[in-house]
């Protein structure tokens, strides 16, 4: 039965998607395939090249990484599970992002430290990509002379500082308000209809004119065309509105 849960263990630990080392104390004991593909090298090298030769001198947040490294092994010994994010680097000098969890485990009398290594590089650059196609967005809709609004749902989350002067009412107000809260009576029941209906996935007409009331009450016509995108892997809808 040991033997049988010994060779589960070992078919676990070599067919993980994650890279996971073990550590006696703060020196390599041994890693899975996962590990050698992460880090491109063969596991020979991975035994006999120090751990800090898979770090870039200091991490992002320009602590050194072969202190802060000790100390996490260090800690871990102590008994504590920690979980972050370091930046390795692959035996040919390219560097990669990692979630990491570090842990102690006991086998008989033996203290270990088990590293468990997701390699996040793939999700940091696509982060990065939206976050400059948002900010390419803000720079466009920021300096439109066209009010442009987004909402998700009922609510409006994003409106710029035309959408603020045809409306009237400042950001931190347009936030709190249902997208058809400035919509003329005469128009309420099309624009919510239509809105739900894009939400829904449906196709309804995406360019017509409506009457908007601004905040003092002065009734405004507007030229508007709406287009839903996903937003957060959710349905939203945008709204570009010129005052005719």
């Amino acid at each position: 039965e040991l033997k049988a849960s010994s060779r589960k263990y070992q078919t676990l630990f070599d067919s993980a998607n994650d890279g996971v080392f073990i550590f006696k104390g703060q020196s390599f004991s041994d890693c899975n395939a996962k590990v050698l593909k992460l880090f491109g090298c063969t596991r020979e090298q991975m035994s006999t090249l120090p751990p800090h030769h898979f770090f870039p001198p200091k991490q992002p947040d320009g602590s050194d990484s072969r202190s802060k490294a000790r100390a996490y092994m260090a800690a871990a010994l102590k008994g504590e599970n920690l979980s972050f994010e370091w930046t390795y680097r692959r035996l040919d000098g390219t560097p990669f992002v990692a979630d990491v969890n570090l842990r102690r485990i006991e086998v008989g009398e033996d203290v270990f430290l088990q590293v468990i290594v997701h390699d996040i590089t793939g999700r940091r650059a696509a982060e990065k990509a939206l976050m400059e196609s948002e900010q390419k967005f803000r720079n466009m809709a920021e300096s439109n002379a066209a009010a442009i609004v987004i909402h998700k749902g009922d609510r409006f989350i994003y409106a710029n500082p035309a959408a603020q002067k045809l409306s009237g009412y400042r950001l931190d107000e347009l936030m709190r308000m249902n997208f058809w809260d400035i919509v003329h009576p005469d128009f309420l029941e099309q624009v919510k209809q239509r809105g739900k209906a894009r939400i829904k996935g449906e196709n309804p007409p995406d360019h017509y004119e409506i009457k908007v009331i601004t905040k003092d009450g002065t009734i405004r016509w507007a030229d508007m065309s709406t287009c839903i995108f996903e937003l957060d892997g959710e349905p939203a809808v945008m709204g570009t509105a010129y005052e005719t």
